[in-house]
């Protein structure tokens, strides 16, 4: 079959060989098995020692009014359950309430047992530890407790000095660091094995200001999307036990602060109306006395003096007037806050006394709102924050259009005492008519009925401030409080730990695989050939498994065999000129098999009748002669110095038309006997004597004598080793064909350890065309049969198999 030569190198090395890669992969499954048997030891221990973090959570419904009434607030005329939503969500993350929320639990001390691996922290022991608040107790530092026996304990402190001592239940350890009692909790008994193997535990102080941060940052708030007044409350944390009365005792806690806000609000009122009653109690009181010394003293017990369209008129004026005066008290209540910069969150509403003005009234509302702003500030943020300047300016300009609006307030009002006076003395004037006696008494009568009406107008506003504190109820409730049974575990997580092992116990074995592969220069990818552009690509031949240096002669009808007639075919292809006919071999290095190519070759030659002559041109390593039991006294290097004569250093072998020409002893100069006369005299003699000239080369990265030979060879193979020579040797083969050094180079690759190939991997026989001619030579023009091999192909060991499997 013909082989067009320029098509051998035209095809380009693939990048990325994926069955060659699966193939690897596939042939190191025990390293795979170990590392994923060390990957999950691993991840089980990370289960099984590491800490575990539950979650807990409780629900709560913010802004509820569960019988559908609004009541107004006397604060800033508020509706209750009209606070942002965001401002409670701070409100709940605030330092204060997290502060609060802790001091009503015993979070101070925690308690951990010291097992054999690990250390375990654990709530609510048979024991506790009571500190005595008013000496000092080092936070953070271990304090150790071995149970000795249902009565005594033995305490152990490390740091800052080394203390031990035995106490009993209930009696004070008291030094430098430390104060504090240990007491038993008697409902629950000591395990006896606590004793018996001295079981540790060791406790410690936490600092308090730490633990409030520590809760703030594990507090997650999540609001849901459909229904936007229903937030979450959760947790994480170790002891799941710890985290629900946590979240029970804050969410406790901040629905009884808030309710206490707005009855606080509402006890405001109630202060400011009661101090008002006592006031015109007092003034009641005298001006009763008043009128009855004067009933007593003029003998006038009834007089209809409500007849008088005068004496209602007055009493009117003088209603109005002192409303007038209760809101400029008002006024001047607002004053004072404005006047000590004080805080308007507390303020009582202007509509509670009446006061409807808009302007005045929206403003109070702002001052108000900025205030409960400036509170939270103080919850989230420092006071170095950029915010804190913006609110304070906020602030400021709102206090100057209060101080704006109450000042034209104080003014309309002033302006309405006086039209009241004016009008009260004109109707005075009209009841000058009027005998003294009766216009004395109607004016002690007109005032206390004044008095008395601005009496029962404010215990009508207590009593309006009481039913509005009686009626208040918290903003939110507890929708579903957290339980220990809805905890969940979230660290270690079973399912990610295990993934996590699957995949690293396959992708660190797989990246060392790949990275070695990478790393690894050597050729073992036969289409790394395409890089060949001036030199070609003649064939491979595989490994050698038989116990034969010529299995070729041996074995026949082995596939090693196969491969070599092959290559003999296409060197009867290329060398089709009958003068053609010293084919020199040669490789980079020692190792790489060109010795062993180049005997098999010569009797693959040979055993097609061709008179194959075989000359062993390594003059400094000669070793061809033991591949055939030939003696070396004489050769190449005796007869170049004229020692004997060609026909005594040719020597038949015991394989039919194959002839050995022996090295010799080792010269002094073999390159320079390389280059006389009397070895040009060699070839031509020779040439004319056989068919072929198998010459055998030494290395050429060692020594130059393959090039001096080059000179009268006919086309040159150039052995490289599969999985041993490195993918540089192909550039230097191409390299030396460039540059003229060696004549028609060719690549042959050697000991390719792949079965089912007959020279050639299934790639390049198809790519190039062998396949046909070696499924013909192997199967129809000789009908050999599928048995025709003598080893049949048949993998022995698990590797091979998988070699076959893959068909490489």
């Amino acid at each position: 079959m013909a082989i067009d030569e320029r098509e051998l190198y035209q095809q380009e090395e693939p990048a990325f060989n994926f069955k060659r890669y699966l193939f690897k992969i596939i042939l190191n499954w025990p390293f795979f098995i170990v590392s994923l048997i060390i990957a999950f030891t691993i991840g089980y221990l990370t289960i099984r020692y590491s800490e575990p973090i539950y979650k807990v959570s409780t629900t709560l419904i913010l802004n509820n009014d569960p019988q559908g009434i609004t009541f107004i607030s006397p604060v800033a005329g508020q509706t209750i359950g009209q606070k942002n939503l965001q401002n409670q969500i701070t409100t709940l993350k605030s330092y204060t309430l997290t502060l609060k929320t802790l001091s009503e639990l015993d979070f101070t001390v925690s308690y951990v047992l010291v097992g054999r691996v690990k250390e375990t922290k654990i709530y609510n022991p048979f024991f506790r530890v009571i500190l005595d608040t008013t000496k000092t107790n080092l936070a953070y530092a271990p304090v150790y407790l071995t149970f000795l026996n249902d009565n005594e304990i033995l305490v152990e402190i490390n740091d800052p000095e080394r203390v031990r001592k035995v106490v009993h239940f209930g009696e004070r350890f008291s030094n430098e660091n430390f104060s504090f009692t240990i007491v038993r909790d008697n409902n629950i008994a000591i395990n006896p094995k606590l004793i018996e193997q001295r079981i540790k535990f060791f406790f410690f102080v936490n600092d308090i200001k730490q633990l409030v941060r520590i809760y703030q940052h594990k507090l997650q708030i999540s609001i849901d999307e459909k229904k936007s007044s229903v937030i979450t409350l959760s947790t994480t944390g170790p002891i799941p036990e710890q985290e629900v009365d946590y979240l029970n005792k804050l969410a406790e806690v901040y629905i009884r602060t808030n309710l206490e806000e707005k009855n606080r609000a509402s006890e405001n009122v109630i202060k400011f109306i009661d101090l008002q009653l006592a006031q015109v109690s007092d003034t009641l009181s005298k001006i009763e006395k008043r009128l009855q010394e004067f009933r007593n003293e003029n003998k006038i017990f009834d007089i209809k003096l409500e007849e008088n369209f005068s004496t209602s008129r007055l009493n009117e004026l003088q209603t109005n007037k002192f409303n007038n005066e209760l809101q400029l008290r008002y006024c001047k209540y607002i004053r004072n806050y404005l006047d000590r910069k004080a805080d308007f969150r507390e303020v009582i509403a202007p509509s509670t006394f009446d006061i409807n003005d808009p302007v005045f009234n929206a403003a109070v509302n702002n001052l108000i709102s900025l205030y409960n702003e400036y509170a939270l500030l103080n919850v989230s943020q420092t006071e170095k924050s950029p915010n804190y300047k913006i609110l304070e300016t906020k602030i400021d300009a709102a206090r100057k259009i209060l101080l704006e609006s109450l000042n034209e307030i104080e003014n309309s009002l002033h302006y309405s005492q006086r039209v009241t006076q004016d009008a009260i003395a004109n109707e005075e004037k009209k009841l000058f008519d009027l005998p003294p006696v009766e216009r004395r008494l109607m004016a002690i009568q007109r005032e206390y009925d004044i008095n008395n009406n601005i009496f029962s107008f404010l215990l009508q506003k207590r009593a309006e401030a009481g039913i509005s504190k009686a009626s208040n109820i918290a903003d939110s409730k507890i929708l579903d409080i957290a339980r220990i049974e809805n905890a969940t575990l979230i660290k270690p997580n079973r399912a990610r730990v295990y993934t996590l092992s699957l995949i690293l116990g396959l992708a660190i074995p797989l990246a060392i695989i790949l990275l070695m592969e990478f790393l690894n220069n050597k050729i073992t990818d036969l289409r790394i050939v395409g890089r060949l552009k001036k030199a070609s690509f003649i064939g491979a031949v595989g490994h050698n498994s038989k116990e034969s240096e010529i299995p070729v002669f041996e074995f026949p009808r082995s596939a090693l065999a196969e491969s070599f007639r092959g290559l003999r075919s296409n060197l009867n292809y290329l060398l089709r000129d009958k003068s053609e006919k010293i084919i020199l071999i040669t490789s980079t290095i020692s190792g790489e098999g060109k010795t062993f190519c180049a005997v098999n070759l010569s009797t693959i030659l040979a055993m097609s009748g061709k008179k194959t002559l075989l000359a062993s041109f390594d003059l400094r390593k000669p070793k061809l002669h033991r591949y055939f039991d030939l003696p070396n006294t004489t050769g190449i290097s005796t007869f170049l110095i004229n020692q004997v004569t060609i026909d005594e250093i040719i020597m038949a072998t015991n394989i039919n038309n194959l002839y050995l020409m022996p090295s010799g002893p080792v010269p002094p100069n073999p390159a320079e006997l390389l280059e006389t006369e009397k070895m040009r005299e060699l070839i031509t003699t020779v040439k004319d004597q056989f068919d072929y000239i198998i010459i055998d080369s030494p290395p050429i990265a060692i020594v130059a004598d393959a090039i001096i030979l080059s000179e009268y060879a006919d086309a040159t193979l150039y052995i490289a080793r599969y999985n041993y020579s490195t993918k540089d040797v192909v550039d230097l083969a191409d390299e030396l064909a460039d540059r003229q050094q060696l004549k028609r180079v060719y690549l042959l690759i050697n000991d390719v350890k792949v079965p089912g190939y007959y020279g050639y991997s299934s790639y390049y026989a198809s790519r190039y065309g062998y396949s046909s001619y070696h499924y013909t030579y192997g199967y129809s023009y000789y009908a050999y049969g599928s048995d025709y091999y003598q080893d049949n192909e048949t993998p022995r060991t698990w590797k091979e198999k998988i070699r076959a499997w893959f068909g490489m």
